[in-house]
């Protein structure tokens, strides 16, 4: 069975995709930050993982804990307002 990891799962497109991938019959481990939305995706049937993507210790152990990806899909962020140069290097990389 092929295997999508799918950020940003708590709702909107995220939500979205990790449906529309497992009812095409892929293995989707879908990742949120919250507690609450793990719980509610791993109660929809997704290996659900809690994950902010900007702890690197968190996404090493996940990398050691899937055996296999065949699609990544990287759709955790967050919105921030104003001028992106404003924000400096930190909120670039954030």
């Amino acid at each position: 069975m092929p295997t999508v990891l799918i950020t940003g799962c708590s709702s909107g497109i995220g939500r979205a995709l990790a449906d529309a991938f497992r009812d095409a019959g892929y293995s989707v481990w879908a990742t949120a930050r919250k507690r609450q939305d793990v719980e509610q995706l791993a109660a929809a049937g997704f290996t659900a993982r809690q994950l902010d993507v900007n702890d690197a210790p968190a996404l090493a152990l996940l990398a050691d804990e899937l055996e296999h990806l065949d699609i990544l899909i990287n759709n955790a962020g967050y919105g921030a307002m104003g001028p992106l140069l404003d924000g400096g290097v930190e909120a670039m990389r954030q």
